[in-house]
């Protein structure tokens, strides 16, 4: 939600399915990259998605999160879920 768009909701082995025909994908846009903490072990999947976002993709593991202040985003290990 916080990414330019959610189109990373469509990505990986279980992706969300658009059940309402959405089509506005647009995020809050609160920071510039596309962060897809489901499919962060999935490197075949994540090479995928870069090659067809317009956004830089950070994929994070479930322990990690990422941290944006003024524009400068830096990812947090051993974040408790």
């Amino acid at each position: 939600m916080v990414n330019p768009n959610i189109s990373a909701a469509n990505v990986g082995l279980d992706p969300d399915k658009n059940d309402v025909d959405l089509t506005d994908l647009t995020g809050l846009n609160l920071t510039d990259v596309v962060v897809s903490p489901i499919i962060a072990k999935k490197k075949t999947i994540i090479d995928e998605f870069k090659k067809k976002s317009q956004y830089k993709v950070v994929p994070l593991t479930d322990s990690q999160a990422l941290l944006v202040i003024g524009g400068e985003t830096k990812i947090i290990d051993g974040v408790c879920i």
